[in-house]
């Protein structure tokens, strides 16, 4: 079984995300470039993340609270497995 995410970490990640896109941009970077550039592994990424999706979903609604409302229910679908 795996290990729950801790959520000090993953914020702290998703925090350098926000940095590193703001500085370099999003585009079609690969999971492995963010998690490089942020210091980290793109495994440690999925693990608190699940997807590339869902990590530039939450980088988002990091950056604009009301983009919540549009996100949630797409990635609810998919935590359901829709």
């Amino acid at each position: 079984m795996a290990r729950p995410p801790d959520l000090v970490r993953r914020q702290e990640l998703l925090d350098a995300v926000v940095k590193e896109c703001a500085e370099r941009g999003i585009g079609d970077r690969s999971l492995r470039d963010v998690a490089a550039a942020v210091g980290t592994s793109h495994r440690m990424l999925l693990h608190h993340f699940g997807s590339r999706d869902e990590l530039f979903a939450r980088h988002g609604q990091t950056l604009c609270p009301a983009a919540r409302t549009v996100a949630e229910p797409v990635l609810g679908r998919r935590a359901a497995g829709v």
